[in-house]
């Protein structure tokens, strides 16, 4: 017979190794908890990362219950390529650079560039054949929606002055337009480049008129600075999803840098002027307004805007034709509104706005002379000829007449004294003619030599202004015959004076 074992199988279970992998958001792997004899099994990088360096050996389970290898690999996220975004997409900006296998960065406009989307968020994630945005990197794109940025224009620092010509009116963020001078002007031509912050910039251009005539041509610049002041009254109000306090909408009105800014760049827009050229001071303050159709008085809280700027102006007439039409309340509420609607859910009812202009000439900036400027010329001619005439009215009128009643008052107060019937009376009335008729010029002497101090320095005067004065005798006043009276010779003797 044949011959056969028997007997019943042993149970048999397979030894195993343990194996203690530390779990990583970066790694998966193939192993079990325990790991049977003679079996192997590997760590790799999970989908979004890659292995940088020598690639990981497998885990071994020993008969002896020993593991061998166990490498394990250095896992590092895949990073989006950003290298070409800024030639796709030339007017954006955007915060990728360094953004890894499945987290998120943003993108937007460009200063000088605006969008409806505003800002979007782009994410790094597995790679499609359509909606990349950038090369795939191991599998990896960016993905997202892109902003349709349109350039803004320029309406800052527009050329102004007599004699200019230029194509700068509707001119967009990185555009040119050139400035030159008009028909019957020469002068140099400047290329302008439109900045991100809406202000034209290039180097001057100086026009001068072209001669037709013997004229001598004149050079015209904008010279003139004045300063725009001016309050601005505001009732702030706030658009869902906020929901203030209306002392707290008050605090945020005047404390947001966004709300601050809005206000100033709608400013700096309607009075065209330079962004940073606009100081502002936000106050809270308490008025009086009417609160109905009965115009009755109510008290209220409202933000009290400051503003102060500097504006030129080619001259004195076009900024006074310039300020009482400048801008209307209606402007500036728009203007305000708009951009706050861009940065912030807080809105403004503007109740008044008020605007000066203060400020003097820059230097080289005065006009000629004109016409008010001769007129004042010609009446201080008149007032020098006027004080003139005055002059030689009194001298020639004024001061005999006074020297003949000062002369009258003498003689008649003699009169009245002496007895025209005593002898030694005669005798002196005899004397006194002797001596009018014989020592005329030593008379005459001691009369200008009592000439009062007023009168000579009136005589200064009119000298220092160009009159010249004569001596004469009383024979050559009195045609060559000596005066016969006292009274003659006072007479003459306020002739003494002649232009």
């Amino acid at each position: 017979g044949s011959l056969a074992l028997s007997g019943s199988l042993p149970s048999c279970e397979a030894l195993t190794c343990s194996i203690e992998l530390n779990p990583s958001d970066s790694m998966t792997d193939n192993c079990t908890a325990e790991l049977e004899v003679g079996d192997s099994c590997i760590q790799s990088c999970r989908k979004g990362y890659f292995q940088n360096g020598s690639a990981a050996e497998s885990i071994i389970c020993n008969l002896d219950l020993s593991v061998d290898g166990g490498t394990r690999p250095n896992c590092e996220s895949v990073m989006c390529d950003t290298s070409q975004l800024s030639v796709l997409f030339p007017s954006l900006q955007h915060s990728c650079a360094g953004v890894t296998a499945n987290r998120s960065c943003f993108a937007f406009c460009q200063a000088g560039y605006v969008a409806q989307e505003g800002v979007v968020e782009w994410t790094c994630s597995e790679s499609t054949s359509t909606a990349n945005l950038s090369q795939p990197v191991d599998g990896f794109a960016l993905h997202g929606e892109i902003p349709n940025c349109v350039a803004q224009a320029c309406i800052y620092n527009l050329p102004t002055g007599e004699g200019l010509s230029h194509d700068c009116e509707n001119v967009s963020t990185d555009q040119t337009c050139v400035v030159s001078c008009g028909a019957g002007w020469s002068g140099n031509s400047e290329t302008y480049t439109c900045g991100s912050d809406r202000v034209l910039t290039g180097a001057p251009v100086s026009c001068t008129v072209m001669a037709t005539t013997s004229s001598i041509s004149t050079t015209t610049t904008t010279t003139l600075t004045l300063f725009v002041t001016g309050v601005i009254t505001i009732e702030p109000r706030q658009e869902p999803p906020l929901a203030l306090e209306y002392t707290d909408l008050l605090q945020t009105f005047t404390t947001d840098p966004n709300v601050t800014q809005a206000v100033a760049t709608a400013l700096a827009s309607v009075l065209n002027v330079s962004i940073d050229a606009v100081e502002l001071n936000m106050t809270i303050a308490n008025i009086t307004i009417a609160s109905d159709a009965r115009r009755l008085l109510d008290m209220k809280e409202v933000v009290l805007v400051e503003y102060a700027c500097s504006r030129s102006f080619p001259s004195l007439a076009l900024a006074s034709d310039w300020a009482p039409t400048a801008v209307t309340l209606e402007e500036v509420k728009a203007a305000i509104n708009e951009n706050l609607a861009a940065s912030s859910n807080v809105r403004a009812d503007v109740l008044d706005f008020e605007l000066q202009l203060t400020g003097l000439p820059a230097p080289g900036s005065q006009e000629r002379p004109g016409v008010h400027w001769l007129l004042i010329l010609v009446a201080c001619c008149l007032a020098c000829c006027i004080l003139l005439v005055a002059g030689l009215f009194f001298v020639k009128v004024c001061l005999p007449s006074k020297a003949q009643a000062a002369q009258a008052a003498v003689e008649g107060q003699a009169a009245d004294d002496i007895d025209p019937e005593d002898p030694n009376v005669l005798e002196d009335e005899a004397h006194e003619k002797a001596e009018t008729q014989g020592n005329a010029v030593e008379v005459q002497a001691l009369k200008a030599a009592s000439v009062p101090d007023e009168d000579l320095e009136l005589e200064a005067m009119l000298q220092e202004v160009g009159v010249e004065f004569y001596e004469l005798s009383p024979e050559e006043m009195n045609g060559g015959e000596a005066p016969s009276s006292p009274a003659e010779l006072a007479e003459l003797d306020g002739l003494r004076f002649l232009p």
